[in-house]
């Protein structure tokens, strides 16, 4: 406890000597030399700070004493040393400028499904080269000096980091080529790859190798019939943002990002067909929920939705589907269950780094329980595919409906456009007929008056034409109005029927489930009855005297 103290003490003191001594006074004084310096080698090595030298006579040291016996030594090449032989026996190690391949590395040493590396945490505001660039060489000398047996020791964690993935890349091109690589770019792989300057062609091979050896590795695993995944639980995924704990929704939830494609691995038993129903939370925009597709083996996987509005308004969709028995394999421990949307978007989480993710939805987990009825399943299948035609069809009535309707009210444009051009022509016809009557009223010449009545016949005769024109045309557009309107009823008619149907289908559907739930009951009900275990205790005694089935 004493030493404790001290420590505390001791730190207190050297972070106000930080911060009014220069980088080169604070690295040469006795606060860092023997206590600060070389901290990586100082803990590998198993003898951090504050370990050297204990004594349990401490009562009869002062503070200063029993800090310079206590915690301040000098590294050495023995620390080194035994940093090194620790750091080999470490079952996985990193390097920050190689993140990826560290990541790599580690599934393949963990026995882990691959995952991208797709979240930057605790970044600082600046860079190590701008850290770097503000210090002078004579403050870099000194630094290096200081630390030398860290330095020593990062250039033989990053030899080591080279040689295991060297080994990883040749397991991985090994694997390629004997699974048959026909690909025509299988020679232009390097035989020998740095990763820190990683080719882009090792991502996939290395993914390729890491998910196969992931489901060898897992192959005594136990496999399930039924599944309640939550993403409060360990689980094996990829393509997903780390969980985090929603307080409105009182549950742990991960959001599908950065790349539009999100991965769960399940532990399912081959020779069942699967119901797979997850939650929709939160989803970034409606062209996006819509998009939301399962594919298990490449081959889709038809979803249904369920809208269910919560207390706070809040909408939220449960959608289901079917996995087909034949989709799951027994060669793997570990069934693929794919996600897919048609985009991200950019979304800003307050206190978090970094500051905005690219995220499509977000669910809590997923269930899945066994279809033992096989005429079921192929009734859901139907009736999945039926819906689907369904909605295309709602979707196309609906696009038929909006041209109707634009179509219509371009109608009733022209047709009061035509009602102002007739009701000008009408008055201009008023206004000649008023001005011939005046005409026939003065006393003109013979000649001029013939002229005049000419005059007035010819526009009179193009008023009546332009004026039945338009009556035909208004005519005419009376008749489109009219089929349009019956169009419209008729499109409506289907809709409604359309409609219908769907609500017929969705009932169905609760019905199968409610049966289908109803003989599950039933089933367990006697599996745990009296006479189903007497029945069982019967079958072992016939088997025990050799009386058969």
């Amino acid at each position: 406890m004493l030493l404790d103290q001290v420590t505390q003490s001791r730190s207190v003191e050297y972070i106000d000597a930080a911060s009014q001594l220069g980088i080169a006074d604070l690295l040469q004084s006795e606060l860092h030399l023997g206590y600060y310096d070389n901290l990586q080698v100082r803990y590998l090595s198993g003898v951090a700070p504050g370990q050297y030298g204990q004594t349990t006579n401490a009562e009869d040291a002062d503070h200063l004493s029993l800090w310079t016996r206590a915690a301040k030594q000098n590294c050495d090449d023995e620390m080194l040393a035994a940093a090194k032989r620790n750091l080999l026996d470490l079952l996985h190690f990193g390097l920050c400028e190689s993140m990826q391949a560290s990541i790599e590395l580690l599934c393949h040493r963990a026995n882990w499904a691959p995952r991208q590396f797709n979240l930057h945490l605790n970044r600082g505001q600046t860079g190590a080269k701008a850290l770097a660039d503000a210090l002078s060489a004579e403050e870099i000398a000194i630094i290096r000096d200081v630390n030398k047996y860290d330095l020593a020791l990062y250039e033989f964690a990053k030899a080591e980091f080279k040689l295991r993935y060297q080994e990883l890349w040749e397991e991985s091109l090994r694997a390629k080529k004997h699974h048959f690589d026909l690909s025509p770019d299988a020679e232009k792989r390097p035989t020998h790859i740095d990763p820190f300057e990683p080719e882009p062609q090792t991502s996939p091979v290395v993914s390729d190798f890491l998910e196969e050896h992931f489901q060898h590795q897992h192959s005594g695993d136990k496999k399930l019939e039924r599944l309640n995944i939550k993403f409060s639980d360990p689980i094996f995924l990829s393509g997903w943002y780390p969980r985090e704990y929603n307080n409105s929704l009182k549950t742990w939830l991960r959001w599908a990002g950065p790349d539009t494609t999100s991965y769960l691995y399940l532990p399912l038993k081959p020779g069942s067909s699967y119901r797979i129903s997850f939650w929709v939370l939160f989803c970034m925009s409606a062209d996006i929920q819509e998009s939301i597709s399962l594919e298990v083996e490449g081959t889709p996987i038809p979803l249904q939705s369920l809208y269910v509005t919560d207390a706070n308004e809040n909408v939220q969709t449960l959608l289901t589907g079917v996995i087909p028995s034949e989709l799951i394999s027994e060669d793997f421990a570990y069934t693929k269950i794919i996600f897919k949307t048609n985009r991200v978007v950019p979304l800003e989480v307050a206190e978090s780094d970094p500051p905005v993710r690219y995220v499509s939805f977000a669910t809590n987990g997923l269930t899945i329980e066994p279809v033992t009825d096989p005429n079921l399943v192929e009734a859901l299948l139907q009736t999945n595919a039926q819906l689907q035609k369904f909605q295309d069809r709602s979707h196309h009535f609906e696009a038929q409906v909006q041209q109707i309707q634009t179509a219509l009210h371009d109608s009733q444009a022209q047709v009061q456009q035509f009602q102002a051009e007739l009701q000008q022509l009408k008055e201009h016809a008023a206004a000649i007929q008023i001005e011939q009557s005046l005409v026939e009223e003065q006393p003109q010449p013979h000649v001029v008056e013939e002229q005049v009545q000419l005059h007035v016949q010819a526009i009179l005769q193009e008023a009546q034409l332009q004026t039945q024109q338009l009556q035909s045309e208004l005519h005419q557009s009376c008749q489109e109005l009219e089929q349009t309107k019956k169009m419209l009823k008729k499109t409506q008619s289907k809709l409604e029927r359309v409609d219908n149907k769907r609500k017929q289908f969705r009932q169905q559907l609760e019905q199968t489930r409610s049966q289908l739930q109803q003989t599950q009951a039933e089933v367990e009900a006697m599996e745990t009855s009296k006479f189903w275990k007497m029945r069982k205790t019967w079958f072992k005694i016939k088997d025990s005297i050799g009386l058969g089935h």
